[in-house]
């Protein structure tokens, strides 16, 4: 796997953990700033929880964007290894009770048997269990590879509940603070029970050299096809679109079936030496 990080550290518990926090990564004013510009946009969505990135309107997802993603990248390119700055976007958990993001991974950007996707998650205000703080499934990017993108979904999805219960570790971070963690590490997070927006900000980052991929699954035919694509393509692509403008590469056959939770418990302990 080609190295991530310029520190040797980070690398080490990136490799182990799937990611690292950096503390701090965002100063007062910073996280002053991101918070005046949300409060100067709409709404990205109705639902309690949602991203920016879910809205259907290109000129919105590429307003966020662009003033995200300038600010990020400079607060973080001295710690990647020759990485490139791919999107911003919020992500904002509304208060009340249906704004569970049960768990999941991100999709895959990049050829994963080569390179490591990387998104950088950074509240921008205290994180708690009461107000929808960052969980994950330990070590989960060493054992969930499958594929990943449009139409896909989590195959231990069967018994979700169960899987939050038995695997997800909370990870609270005061604001500021950053979250970077590898697209295949499974995170979720609860609802925000507080009077407050959680809101988040972050930026997906690829390595230079790295060619940007995207699956699309046909849940009908079974089958995903698999297309590069460009460094716009997460501006450009809404959640609904096919991307068939896009360099098609090939076809494979695919179910993306429900797993048994078993399967996912004997990865899990066998990965935290259980």
């Amino acid at each position: 796997m080609r190295t991530v990080f310029k520190s040797l550290n980070n690398e080490t518990s990136f490799q182990e953990n799937g990611y690292i926090i950096v503390q701090d990564l965002l100063n007062i004013d910073e996280i002053q700033t991101f918070g005046n510009f949300y409060k100067s946009i709409p709404r990205a969505s109705n639902d309690t929880f949602y991203s920016s990135h879910w809205n259907s309107d290109k000129s919105y997802r590429e307003h966020i964007d662009h003033f995200i993603r300038p600010i990020l990248y400079e607060k973080t390119k001295d710690i990647f290894l020759n990485y490139r700055p791919i999107y911003g976007y919020f992500l904002v958990k509304m208060p009340g009770e249906k704004g569970e993001v049960s768990v999941h991974q991100d999709w895959m950007l990049v050829d994963e048997s080569k390179y490591a996707g990387i998104t950088v998650w950074i509240p921008l205000v205290d994180t708690n269990l009461h107000n929808g703080s960052f969980h994950i499934v330990e070590n989960s990017h060493k054992f969930l590879s499958q594929i990943r993108g449009s139409n896909t979904h989590f195959p231990y999805r069967g018994n979700l509940s169960e899987v939050h219960e038995r695997f997800l570790t909370n990870i609270e971070l005061k604001k500021g603070d950053a979250v970077i963690f590898d697209h295949r590490l499974a995170h979720a997070s609860l609802p925000n029970k507080s009077n407050q927006d959680r809101v988040a900000v972050g930026i997906v980052m690829l390595p230079q050299e790295a060619p940007m991929i995207h699956y699309y699954f046909d849940q009908d035919k079974k089958e995903v096809s698999l297309y590069k694509v460009d460094d716009n393509f997460l501006i450009d692509f809404g959640l609904r679109d096919k991307p068939d403008h896009y360099e098609y590469i090939r076809k494979m056959h695919f179910t993306n079936p429900i797993l048994p939770i078993e399967n996912l418990a004997t990865s899990y302990e066998i990965h935290k030496g259980i």
